[in-house]
């Protein structure tokens, strides 16, 4: 039953799409968080910030590339 179990996490590649998920998320709120700046009597984004927000972002485009582009070894 462990066997059968495993070959299904490894067929559906549970780890990578959570991985996915979770990685999505995270680059979801920074956005939101830097699209709040300025707003309501904050402070507005300074260059470092802008910096961050671009890596995160390109960081995501590539992370999702390589997520569309793999295939699974069978």
């Amino acid at each position: 039953m462990a066997e059968l179990t495993m070959e299904r996490i490894l067929k559906w590649r549970l780890l990578v799409r959570g991985m996915m998920l979770a990685f999505t998320l995270m680059a979801w709120n920074v956005c939101e968080w830097f699209m709040g700046l300025g707003l309501n009597g904050t402070p507005p984004a300074t260059t470092q910030q802008a910096a961050f927000v671009s890596t995160i972002v390109g960081a995501a485009t590539g992370c999702f590339g390589i997520f569309v582009n793999s295939e699974s070894k069978e």
